[in-house]
């Protein structure tokens, strides 16, 4: 018979994971385990663990904040990243068209130091509009000429043919803005 006392089974790793970085540690048998708790957190949320796999399939602890923090920051990164192609992209647009603008804009300066010095600007001149009083009209019957001051009223005879005329005074300069 054999006696239990006299034979060994092997025993078995104990394998402890650091909640906090997620290390693993080896404890040999009879050795006390202590067990950290996470660092408390300054923004007053309590931390929410949870065990996950990393890139080569380890188990890995990580605070569900600091998992939405990494997942905000890949975002951002992403986003900056877009930007930065596109910042790219248009900068070797404008690397192409660079030199086609620069020909014309040497052209434009090349025509207007060609061109003649312009005069100076002669004042213009004015005439006074004619006194309504001295106007001639013609008639729209007879095309007899008609002086304004004849007419007496607005609605008024051709002196020539007696055939109904009427008169309207169109507003002065200005009226519309006095308006």
């Amino acid at each position: 018979m054999i006696n239990p006392q006299q034979t060994q089974l092997p025993q078995a790793a104990t394998w402890i994971v650091n909640p906090v970085d997620g290390t693993k540690q080896k404890i040999e048998a009879g050795e006390p385990i202590v067990i950290q708790s996470p660092p408390v957190r300054t923004d007053g949320v309590a931390p929410m663990m949870m065990q996950m796999k990393d890139e080569n399939g380890n188990p890995m602890v990580m605070d569900i904040q600091s998992l939405i923090s990494l997942k905000r920051f890949e975002g951002e990164q992403k986003r900056d990243m877009e930007k930065h192609n596109a910042l790219l992209s248009t900068l070797g647009q404008l690397r192409k068209e660079l030199p086609v603008a620069i020909k014309a804009f040497a052209a434009t300066v090349s025509q207007r130091a060609a061109a003649p010095t312009p005069r100076a600007p002669q004042p213009l001149k004015v005439e006074p509009p004619p006194v309504i009083d001295q106007a001639i009209l013609p008639c729209p019957h007879c095309s007899k000429p008609v002086k304004i001051a004849e007419l007496s009223s607005e609605n008024t005879e051709c002196p020539h043919c007696q055939k109904p005329l009427q008169v309207e005074h169109a507003p002065g300069p200005g009226a519309e803005e006095q308006a």
